[in-house]
């Protein structure tokens, strides 16, 4: 025969309600990280201003005053022959500040919106071109310019590429990817237990990238 004990019962109903307590916690600043992540905000090196996007233009606050700059202008982002402007999902400066690699027309992978398009704008000239032309629409994933500046590098159907960025001539790095052999990036598990997802990295010299497979 087993006696419950009432002192017992009410420490393991305290514990549940504590354990949902936590797990509403959890799932709520979850939700906020990632909703707030949907906006981009880049420091500047110097870090007395950052720079982030309103009404799809890059503008630059200087810090303390709040200064605003605008660096560049909507118009600015309509590609030749087209009468639309690109939507700025997210946005990074080459390591020389003079260009941009503007990430746009994405599409969700799992949970988050890894996969879209990429084009690089040359503030000299406003000139912009677009990465991985002739590769699938919204399939390029994590791009990154070479820290020489001189290349870019990407993820498009579970491969990795490099793009001569003077030339526009890519290389495939690999081409055995498939749905179960994945190159440069995560499958869903490592998503969803280790918020894995972007999966490879330049080498500071520009000459090599260690990647995830």
């Amino acid at each position: 025969m087993y006696f419950a004990s009432p002192q017992l019962k009410f420490t393991k109903t305290i514990i549940m309600r504590l354990v949902k307590c936590l797990f509403v916690i959890v799932c709520f600043f979850s939700f906020s990280i990632v909703a707030h992540s949907q906006r981009t905000l880049q420091w500047s090196k110097d870090g007395n201003s950052y720079f982030t996007t309103e009404n799809n233009s890059i503008v630059q606050y200087q810090l303390p005053s709040f200064q605003q700059t605008v660096i560049v202008d909507t118009l600015k982002l309509v590609p030749k022959g087209q009468d639309k402007a690109l939507r700025i999902r997210s946005f990074s400066f080459t390591d020389d500040g003079r260009r941009i690699l503007i990430y746009t027309n994405s599409k969700k992978v799992w949970r988050q919106d890894t996969r879209g398009d990429y084009w690089l704008l040359d503030l000299a000239n406003n000139s912009l071109k677009q990465l991985g032309k002739g590769r699938p629409a919204s399939s390029l994933m994590f791009a990154k310019i070479s820290p020489d500046g001189k290349q870019a590098a990407y993820v498009s159907e579970h491969n990795l590429y490099v793009e001569d960025l003077a030339t526009h001539k890519i290389k495939a790095l690999t081409v055995d990817g498939t749905r179960k052999f994945i190159n440069g990036t995560f499958d869903w598990v490592y998503e969803e237990e280790f918020g894995c997802r972007d999966g490879f990295r330049w080498s500071p010299d520009s000459k090599k990238i260690a990647f995830w497979q």
